[in-house]
């Protein structure tokens, strides 16, 4: 990888940081720190990143580091509840994350000229493909990171549900599961994990229905998002293997079925799999029913052969 394109892929991986940050602040909760503190991880890792940028405008780039240092010192008033007035403060962190946002852009390496950038070919897909993964040597300590947040995520998502199916119109609960999601996708999504991310992604988009009360998670819906958490546990995973065996992420099986059973779910569609069950119930059920038919045969078959047992033995006897 040469210098642009590690350049290109640090800014890429700066706006996906601010968008990250800007999509946390929504959700954020005077009540819950630990969400405060996702927030400081996500503007370390800014800062940092900033820090390593050489390439960006001086004052553009120090207009991005000032509102970074901002946010981090009103994030360090909230931890040690330093800070008199939460609301202000989050809304001081918002303009912060808007000014990141309207420079980000200029902090972009520019792009090749039209002329000499490679024509896109007819065959090229540009759809998510459930495919073999690489990961770059670059990404790994950032990668790790991922696993370890998204399996925390993962395991609050997992008790939001088990809150669910005792309470299904659970508001806190069905928040819990959303950010989960929603943080996942956040950060498979500019970790270029593009499985992790579209899965991510379809089980958001359930859960946001169901914050709007557009959608009950109860029965398939709360079936479908528990096989969704378990596809992706079992993805981060394998993730983590792949860098311990330092062998590509293998494509997982039932990706595409799954995210099928989620787009019904959303559109109120029946579940594939309830359509496929059907044939497969009556088959099941012709099987179940035959051997009890054989069994009222084998009793007459028994008794026949007793009898024939006993004729025989007395015949015996008789002689």
């Amino acid at each position: 990888m040469d210098k642009n394109e590690e350049d290109m892929q640090r800014n890429d991986l700066l706006i996906g940081l601010i968008e990250q940050a800007a999509s946390a602040i929504i959700m954020i909760s005077p009540d819950d720190l630990s969400e405060v503190d996702s927030l400081q991880k996500i503007f370390d890792q800014i800062k940092t990143i900033l820090d390593e940028t050489k390439n960006a405008p001086a004052e553009i780039l120090e207009q991005a580091k000032n509102s970074t240092t901002d946010s981090l010192d009103l994030i360090e008033k909230i931890l040690n509840k330093q800070t008199e007035d939460y609301a202000e403060a989050l809304k001081k962190m918002s303009d912060d994350i808007a000014k990141l946002q309207s420079v980000s852009e200029q902090l972009q390496i520019p792009e090749e000229d039209e002329e000499e950038k490679p024509e896109k070919t007819d065959g090229e897909n540009t759809e998510t493909k459930n495919e073999q993964t690489v990961i770059p040597e670059d990404d790994v300590p950032l990668v790790l990171d991922f696993i370890a947040e998204s399996t925390e995520h993962i395991e609050t998502a997992e008790t939001g549900l088990l809150d669910l199916e005792k309470d299904p119109e659970d508001k806190e609960a069905i928040n819990l599961i959303f950010r989960a999601f929603h943080t996942i996708k956040g950060m498979a999504g500019f970790l270029n994990l593009t499985s992790v991310s579209s899965l991510a992604h379809f089980a958001e988009n359930l859960l946001d229905l169901a914050r709007k009360d557009e959608l009950t998670l109860a029965g398939n819906n709360t079936d479908v998002t528990f096989e969704s958490l378990d596809a992706l546990k079992k993805m981060i995973a394998e993730l983590k293997d792949s860098i311990e065996s330092e062998k590509p992420v293998p494509a997982h099986d039932g990706l595409e079925q799954l995210m099928e059973r989620l787009q019904a779910a959303l559109t109120g569609e029946k579940l594939p799999d309830t359509k496929q069950q059907q044939p497969e119930q009556i088959q099941q059920t012709e099987q179940v029913e035959q051997p009890q038919q054989d069994e009222q045969i084998e009793p007459q078959q028994k008794q026949e052969s007793q009898q024939q047992s006993t004729e025989t033995w007395d015949g015996r006897d008789r002689r």
